[in-house]
């Protein structure tokens, strides 16, 4: 004798319901391991060193009109190199190099089989409001940077402009690069946010928390 408890139809139905969105489900990718804070101070600029960033100590700015920046480094790159030096906090460099590692970097490997050599950027500090608003962005502190695309070994462009909507590999890489950005930054604004960010990724450290993808 059998003492299987039946399935009932509507629990069968569920059953298989759940079995067919189990198999279409994307490919998981694995989550990064938590991110620490940045380290500041003479910490901070230790690090990049050990990590050998290419970068130059920056005079901080006497604050204007609110703006400030902070344990300022003036950078060439992280992995890859920048297509001109930016000049930002030193925590955010140290982000930026965690992000390229491990982020960019992946993306390229998984999609198109090849490193990232060069990083497109409009900036990071300048002492300006968020677009609109009088509350000071978080480029005015250094905390931000705007990134336009990538230069992939063998002369490959990937550019936020031209491919944030492509249905493509450059479509997915640039997409990936922007959803691991959010488990690093506290601040990933895409084409998607609004027509300021048509060309660019926003990143930034802070200190509010949005991520629009």
């Amino acid at each position: 004798m059998s003492f299987r408890r039946p399935i009932t139809p509507g629990f069968g139905a569920l059953l298989v319901a759940l079995m067919m969105l189990g198999a279409c489900a994307p490919r998981a990718i694995a989550p990064l391991p938590p991110v620490p804070p940045p380290a500041g101070g003479a910490a901070c600029l230790r690090e990049l060193t050990e990590r050998g960033v290419a970068f130059q100590l920056v005079s901080e700015p006497a604050a204007i009109s609110g703006c400030n920046l902070v344990n300022a480094v003036r950078v060439a790159g992280v992995g890859a190199r920048f297509d001109k030096p930016a000049t930002m906090t030193c925590g955010l460099a140290l982000r930026l190099d965690d992000f390229e590692t491990n982020v960019v970097q992946a993306a390229a490997e998984r999609h198109f089989h090849r490193r990232v050599v060069e990083i497109y950027q409009f900036g990071a500090y300048a002492c300006r409001n968020i677009a609109g608003t009088h509350r000071l962005s978080a480029h005015a502190h250094g905390e931000a940077i705007d990134i336009a695309g990538f230069e992939l070994a063998g002369g490959l462009k990937i550019m936020v402009k031209a491919d944030w909507y492509d249905d493509g590999d450059r479509g997915r890489f640039l997409h990936e690069v922007a959803g691991g950005a959010c488990r690093m930054f506290d601040v990933v604004l895409t084409p998607d946010a609004n027509a300021d960010h048509r060309d660019h990724i926003h990143l930034d450290l802070g200190p509010y928390r949005l991520c629009k993808l």
